[in-house]
């Protein structure tokens, strides 16, 4: 098992393309919903239980061998470390990308396909675009996000 402690801080704007493995982060849907449960703040993912059997794709990090800046991972690379807060629209995944791999997040990253809060009007794919932002950004100085998602997909 890998266990990943939360960083003192982040390095967030770090150059993308510097890191020195990457990490496949898998997830257990039913464990995060049962925490969520517990802490009353269910996503909504969790209600759809036909997501929540399978061991799932989290996502492709970029690591450090050893710690930079108090961390062991580098986030938000480059000119993306303005998007921390993910609802900048200049921020959003393409719409050919989210129908692109819609259907392979379905079988191997449903978390992709959900938003992060119960409005409908909400168009951004959340978990998507925050694997991008946080991770994806940090794999190569030119990697654009379709090429992100065909690498893990």
């Amino acid at each position: 098992f890998l266990t990943v402690s939360t960083p003192k801080a982040q390095d967030l704007g770090a150059e993308g393309g510097k890191f020195d493995y990457y990490v496949l982060a898998t997830f257990w849907p039913a464990g995060f919903c049962h925490e969520q449960q517990q802490q009353a703040n269910l996503s909504p993912f969790c209600q759809h239980t036909e997501d929540l059997a399978q061991l799932t794709l989290h996502g492709l990090w970029p690591q450090y061998s050893t710690a930079k800046n108090d961390t062991w991972w580098p986030m938000y690379c480059d000119q993306w470390s303005r998007c921390t807060n993910e609802q900048d629209p200049s921020c959003q995944l393409k719409q050919a990308v989210l129908d692109q791999f819609s259907s392979p997040w379905k079988e191997y990253a449903p978390l992709y396909l959900y938003r992060s809060t119960n409005d409908t009007n909400d168009a951004a794919h959340h978990f998507a675009l925050h694997e991008w932002l946080k991770h994806g950004t940090c794999q190569h100085r030119k990697i654009a996000s379709q090429e992100y998602f065909c690498r893990r997909a």
